[in-house]
């Protein structure tokens, strides 16, 4: 979930430059957004991917995507940074 958090880092950090908001304002990240009228782009990410995955479960598991995604399940990946393993 590091990633999550960077994610955020960065998104509030442009967020911030676009009302040029400086670090030593001591603006907090919620009223950021509420300056920017943006959520947290974690929460669109989250919202975007249940969309994706619900659309997924309601697919006919002949359809080429279903079989991909169940191709995908099957070869998983052990690598702690989600990379698939070489060879």
């Amino acid at each position: 979930m590091e990633y999550i958090q960077q994610l955020g880092a960065v998104d509030q950090w442009c967020l911030r430059r676009i009302p040029d908001i400086r670090w030593h304002d001591f603006v907090r990240n919620v009223n950021i957004c509420g300056i920017t009228n943006q959520p947290p782009l974690s929460s669109i990410i989250k919202s975007r991917c249940l969309t994706f995955f619900g659309h997924l479960a309601q697919m006919d598991e002949n359809a080429d995507a279903s079989q991909d995604q169940n191709l995908l399940q099957k070869t998983g990946s052990d690598h702690r940074d989600g990379r698939a393993q070489p060879g």
